[in-house]
């Protein structure tokens, strides 16, 4: 399907609203998330008093795969009550894991309607692109180009924007089409590598990029790896002629290497000496955890000073794996994990869009070795419901249309 084969109508259905309540959501998380929760909020109200959208969330409730996330919220619930019983769990931090259920949501509203996928990815790469406009103006005018909540967003969410681009490119066959979503990832590209320091941003790129080559089925198996060993290689070149990107990839290093001899707090110094310190007290919690959002409290249980004046503690270890790990033990880890199989397994049966979007999924899974990016408010959210959309299947039993 071509970028010209939009609706020229919009649809008024409570389900047309829904989906475009979803993809407000998407482009909202750039900058508010005041507005994203409030767009949420009223697809759930939709939702519940629509019998025909409760419907189509019996038909997620009965996919395969709901089996498996079905497995991996049993987890979450008694790693609750797991923390709840210690004294270890902070409700507000518990209550941050909400973001879970959107994946379920976006699989409702989004299972069989491959054309309303389309259409929030289109409008996806619009929004981008005007905030990639907006960043490269400010960076001509000497003003600081991160224009969205964070360099780090930025950075992720335009990477997205390129996949989006790179499944229309494949799937169009207007020479000016496909021009125009050429400039669009040039446009985007530049705007990650040489207007913001965000590492994520960077990663996120090298991820989905090469993966979304690779993973596409225009040319033959060689053809495909050659091409995207290529296009990792002129990412990884991006640094050496970005003095941006190479500024903050050469800080990063340098952090990390003098991680326990530093004076100062530095951001990836900080993080080597948070991973070391964490798995030191993993063995503890490895069977059956310290409970959902209970980190904070096993951290400070082996950590904190007894004699500590202003001790702020560490909610967060900058490394998902790690922080899930100590939470819900080693087994809640590995049922994640399965999740993440059993998605990337049923996408990579699937064709165009839901295939290449699983290079998103590749892209988090990759950040969050250094972040916590499935229950960080933004990228938390978004990677939840974009499962839920682009990778939750692309049919729907009739009897729940």
């Amino acid at each position: 399907m071509m970028l010209s084969s939009s609706p020229k109508y919009l649809n008024w259905t409570r389900l047309g609203v829904s989906q475009t309540l979803i993809g407000l959501v998407f482009v909202t998380l750039y900058f508010s998330p005041a507005l994203a929760n409030l767009f949420e909020l009223t697809v759930v109200i939709i939702v519940a008093t629509s019998k025909a959208l409760r419907g189509r969330v019996r038909a997620f409730i009965l996919s395969p795969l709901a089996k498996w996330y079905g497995l991996f919220l049993l987890v979450l619930i008694l790693g609750a009550v797991n923390g709840i019983l210690r004294g270890n769990s902070d409700l507000g931090e518990m209550w941050g894991w909400r973001k879970v259920l959107l994946l379920p949501l976006g699989a409702a509203l989004f299972m069989g309607e491959e054309a309303a996928k389309r259409r929030l990815a289109i409008g996806f790469v619009v929004v981008s692109i005007a905030f990639a406009l907006w960043s490269n103006i400010n960076f001509l005018l000497g003003m600081d180009p991160v224009v969205t909540r964070n360099y780090a967003i930025q950075g992720m969410f335009f990477s997205v924007a390129v996949l989006f681009c790179i499944e229309f490119y494949l799937s169009a066959n207007s020479f000016k089409v496909k021009a125009t979503l050429a400039s669009a990832v040039v446009l985007l590209t530049f705007s990650v590598f040489y207007l913001t320091t965000g590492r994520s941003g960077y990663l996120a790129w090298l991820v989905i990029v090469p993966a979304a080559i690779f993973l596409a089925h225009r040319y033959s198996i060689t053809a495909r790896i050659v091409i995207s060993l290529c296009v990792f290689i002129l990412g990884v070149s991006f640094f050496l002629t970005s003095s941006t990107a190479k500024n903050s990839i050469s800080v990063g290093i340098s952090e990390i290497k003098y991680a326990n001899s530093q004076q100062h707090a530095t951001r990836m110094g900080d993080r080597v000496i948070m991973w070391q310190k964490t798995l030191q007290i993993a063995p503890k919690y490895a069977l059956v955890g310290a409970g959902l959002a209970g980190f904070s409290r096993a951290f400070d249980e082996r950590w904190k000073p007894s004699d500590a004046v202003g001790w702020q503690g560490l909610s967060d270890p900058h490394n998902q794996y790690l922080k899930i790990a100590i939470e819900l033990g080693i087994p809640g880890l590995l049922v994640l994990l399965l999740l993440i199989g059993r998605i990337t397994k049923d996408s990579l049966k699937e064709v165009g869009l839901q295939r290449l979007s699983l290079c998103v999924l590749f892209a988090w899974c990759a950040t969050s070795f250094f972040s916590a990016h499935f229950t960080t408010f933004h990228e938390g959210h978004f990677i939840w419901l974009f499962i839920g959309v682009f990778l939750c299947g692309s049919k729907i039993g009739i009897g729940f249309r």
